[in-house]
């Protein structure tokens, strides 16, 4: 018998949240409104405010995770060590996003350049039943990591939405 395996990402906001309302703005819930059989890790994880949502592995051991930018499906990296979210510039006009030209040099997933792009700011980003919002990106060029096999990276998701 083959084991199977899921990744889920776990993640909290600061405040509880309900499904498809921003972190930062949602009130705790007042009883318990998942599906999940009592006294499971999910219901508690749902309890204390967390969410879940399932990853994928790509490009070998790369985790990615489908979510929501501005109303349009997308797919992110998970990149710890990204400070910021990182978007690719070929997704900037799909996503509607204005880019303003800064003198920080931002790299890419591989490092390989840095480059002086711009910045820009997400209206909504969504994952699973967490909807963060206002949320601040580099752009950047990020062709090699699209230049390999798999479906379209839309961009990085880094550290710092994770901390919130």
């Amino acid at each position: 018998m083959k084991a199977h395996s899921s990744l889920v990402l776990v993640f909290v906001c600061l405040a509880a949240f309900r499904p498809n309302q921003s972190c930062a703005t949602a009130p705790k819930p007042a009883a318990k409104t998942d599906r999940s059989e009592p006294g499971s890790l999910q219901g508690l994880l749902t309890g204390e405010g967390f969410a879940g949502v399932r990853l994928q592995r790509r490009l070998g051991n790369h985790l990615f995770v489908k979510t929501l930018i501005n109303g349009r499906h997308t797919a992110l990296m998970i990149d710890t060590g990204a400070p910021y979210t990182l978007i690719d510039r070929s997704s900037v006009r799909t996503l509607g996003l204005s880019v303003q030209p800064t003198n920080s040099r931002v790299g890419g997933a591989f490092g390989w350049r840095y480059e002086k792009f711009g910045k820009s700011r997400l209206g909504t980003l969504s994952m699973g039943n967490c909807t963060f919002t206002q949320v601040p990106v580099a752009v950047a060029d990020e062709s090699d990591l699209n230049a390999l096999r798999g479906p379209h990276l839309d961009g990085l998701f880094g550290a710092h939405e994770m901390a919130k």
